[in-house]
């Protein structure tokens, strides 16, 4: 038979196993495996057995014992005090979902021995309660004085965006499946009179999957930009946008660009991630639908100066440098830090 149509078997896996436990004789080895037969075969429990010194009867095959079925295999293998173990995701998972899965595992070993834990998402850390006693929440932070270019009028118009029409709403950073394509296309098509602008780059996504975005008169993708050209664009924002999806993709997000936002002195309306619900509800308009969101614009068009000035001051209190110097301090009082001596429990 042809090589490119042969079917790995049960012994291929296996030995595939033995080859990479062979590079490391006397570690200790986890694989993330689908649920596929030849991932729960008798050639694979034998070889545990043998790697872990088990002397005990494995049984036959279908009939007694270890051995018997498929669950009982997978059973033994899965035993978490043995050398070398497996980790079964549902169903026949991708190789993507299984590295998804490997990941999991590995934040979990870290956390345990970890002596201090930061967190940037507080809904992510109030999740894994059993950590709360070492963790510690810093939001991102922010170059307040770069972003305020964008409230100069000598700073640079750049020429793609200066001759497209206000009011204009824009949005920087990746544009990639945790941005709301169809909440934005509903508020183009409401909106007419507004320009929406994304700058960044496509990620992970084809540009023709939100073709029908980009094909509407009134929204302009202008591609990647620079760090340093930022506060330009900013300079002909309106309005700045946080248009992500508020299921799995967004629900974590803390998004950096929220503090950038803030610091160039625009308006920002966000959709509802708990992130920004949560600390920046009082200098940030929040849309839960595409109506409320496009509400929320019109009264970011229309806000007083005094709005402003409470931006540019939250953004100042969250320089790069004041957050470094918590961070190092909290870690100087963790009880693993020489310096800390005999002290107990957590900062």
């Amino acid at each position: 038979m042809n090589s490119k149509h042969e079917i790995r078997t049960e012994q291929d896996f296996a030995n595939h196993i033995v080859q990479s436990v062979s590079t490391d004789p006397a570690g200790q080895w986890i694989f993330v495996a689908d649920q596929l037969n030849t991932h729960k075969s008798e050639a694979l429990v034998r070889f545990v057995a043998e790697r872990c010194a088990i002397t005990v009867n494995l049984g036959i095959k279908g009939k007694s014992g270890i051995l018997k079925s498929m669950a009982s295999r997978a059973e033994f293998s899965q035993d978490t005090s043995h050398r070398v173990r497996f980790v079964y995701t549902p169903k026949h998972s991708s190789w993507l979902n299984q590295i998804e899965i490997w990941l999991s595992i590995l934040v979990r070993r870290l956390l345990k021995r970890a002596s201090i834990v930061f967190y940037g998402s507080r809904t992510l850390m109030e999740q894994r309660k059993e950590y709360l006693h070492k963790s510690h929440h810093f939001p991102t932070g922010v170059d307040a004085d770069h972003f305020a270019r964008a409230m100069d009028l000598a700073c640079r118009l750049p020429e793609d965006i200066a001759t497209i029409p206000h009011p204009v709403l824009g949005y920087w950073g990746a544009v990639d499946n945790r941005i709301d394509f169809a909440l934005l296309h509903a508020i183009a098509l409401s909106h007419p009179e507004w320009s929406i602008i994304l700058l960044g780059p496509i990620v992970a996504i084809d540009k023709a999957q939100i073709g029908f975005l980009l094909a509407l008169p009134n929204v302009h993708w202008l591609g990647p930009k620079k760090y340093r050209e930022l506060p330009e664009y900013a300079r002909s924002f309106d309005v700045c946008l946080l248009p992500f999806k508020t299921s799995d993709e967004g629900r974590y997000l803390n998004p950096t660009k929220t503090l950038e936002y803030l610091a160039t002195g625009r308006p920002v309306v966000s959709t509802a991630i708990p992130e920004i619900e949560r600390f920046y509800s009082s200098v940030v308009g929040i849309g839960h639908d595409a109506e409320s969101f496009a509400c929320a614009i019109v009264q970011a068009l229309t806000e007083e100066q005094a709005q402003q000035q409470e931006r540019i001051g939250l953004a100042k209190r969250h320089s790069w440098e004041a957050m470094v110097q918590s961070m190092a301090e909290l870690v100087q009082e963790s009880p693993a830090h020489p310096s800390a001596g005999a002290q107990e429990g957590s900062p």
